[in-house]
């Protein structure tokens, strides 16, 4: 056989490397056995055994909760403390639709969990992160910024953004654990949605000043840095993330920010304040129905975040929906 009938012999039988399959793939039916990085693991009282586990599983697609059934009584503790929370672990299990989610159901002894034992894992499949680019939120953040006239809030912004470790975590941080913008730079992929949205209703909605709400939408998903912290691949809440809202979080960054600043106006941080804590209410209260009126840019800020955040998330639906169908076909 000559060299080169050996080298295609060669090149057409290469086996390619198997797939991933990711948590984006996930459908109820299917079972899977992958690699994911687990965290949020919580020890339950309750099942045939006595106790069992549940945890998040997620890789560069997403996230989806799961569940631990163990076979016999204290292997949910022994698992636990085999787990590294934040780290790579092997699932073995089943995809179901529970409560209208789709979740892993890992039961024992069928089903597993172990960890990742190799040396070398390249972590790019496993972090969910923004196809925004670091250098792009930071751009468009600045041209948020330069474009408030309130030399107050431009001064606030700017100290805000002059820590280099807050800025560092605002540019890197997602926005929430699971759900929209749940990735890295989630974060500032969120605040500056929020701030093109909040503009543009500003500027055709009478008696909203574009410049307040506008620094609110850029702050008001801030309260992820105090909310989250690394934990291996993964991201934990922190002890104020589990007792405070996201909003009161927001609310006490842009009073530091204000204390670095100086000079800024008590009613102009009363006013931010105002917004980045009551927008939550307006689902509850409406307009200016609750105990206090709301000022109007809290209500514009509080569609403008729904929009950011229910939007990718229909879509993200109707997507799955479709590729449903075309399995189906």
């Amino acid at each position: 056989m000559s060299k080169t009938a050996t080298a295609t012999t060669a090149q057409t039988s290469k086996t390619p490397a198997p797939l991933r399959t990711e948590v984006g793939d996930l459908i109820p039916g299917a079972s899977v056995n992958e690699l994911f990085v687990i965290s949020d693991v919580q020890l339950r009282q309750g099942g045939k055994t006595g106790s069992y586990l549940t945890f998040r599983l997620s890789d560069a697609t997403g996230t989806v909760p799961g569940v631990y059934w163990p076979a016999d009584i204290g292997e949910a503790e022994e698992v636990l403390r085999e787990i590294p929370d934040g780290g790579v672990v092997r699932i073995k299990g089943d995809v179901v639709s529970y409560r209208e989610r789709t979740e892993v159901r890992v039961t024992a002894p069928g089903g597993g969990i172990s960890p990742y034992e190799g040396t070398r894992l390249d972590p790019t499949p496993f972090v969910p992160t923004s196809n925004v680019t670091e250098k792009e939120l930071r751009d468009a953040v600045e041209v948020r910024v330069g474009l408030i006239a309130d030399p107050h809030l431009r001064r606030l912004l700017r100290a805000f953004f002059a820590d280099k470790e807050r800025a560092e975590a605002y540019f890197t941080l997602p926005a929430r654990l699971t759900g929209p913008h749940a990735y890295l730079r989630g974060l500032a992929e969120e605040a500056v949605e929020a701030a093109r949205i909040t503009g543009a209703a500003a500027g055709s909605i009478p008696g909203v000043d574009r410049d307040l709400v506008t620094a609110c939408a850029l702050l008001a998903p801030a309260g992820a840095i105090l909310a989250y912290e690394e934990q291996g691949l993964a991201h934990e809440e922190t002890r104020a993330g589990l007792l405070l809202p996201r909003s009161v979080l927001s609310a006490d960054l842009a009073l530091r920010a204000a204390r670095e600043a100086s000079s800024i106006p008590l009613a102009t941080l009363d006013r931010v304040r105002h917004v980045l804590i009551r927008e939550p209410e307006v689902v509850r209260w409406g307009w200016s129905s609750g105990p206090e009126a709301l000022l109007p840019e809290a209500v514009v800020l509080h569609h403008a975040l729904r929009m950011s955040r229910t939007v990718p998330e229909v879509n993200a639906k109707l997507e799955r929906k479709e590729g449903l169908r075309e399995a189906a076909a």
